[in-house]
């Protein structure tokens, strides 16, 4: 039995909360991660959660990545 909760920030974000128990967690993160989301939002989501882990460590947010070029030899 799930118990949901919703709010919405000013920003137009909606967050919410589900109460679950223990042994639905699994199924819980599946629904979450597979179905209601579509690929480009899954990777906004992860990016989203590793800055908030960051932050919660005290850092200030995701560290700057150098950039990568690929040159293709013409043949």
């Amino acid at each position: 039995m799930a118990h949901e909760i919703g709010k919405v920030e000013r920003g137009g974000k909606v967050w919410t909360i589900r109460k679950v128990h223990v042994t639905e967690t699994d199924e819980e993160d599946f629904r979450f991660w597979y179905l209601g989301m579509t690929p480009e939002e899954r990777i906004l989501a992860v990016a989203d959660c590793t800055e908030s882990c960051l932050k919660a460590r005290g850092l200030d947010g995701l560290p700057g990545l150098r950039r990568v070029y690929r040159r293709i030899k013409c043949k």
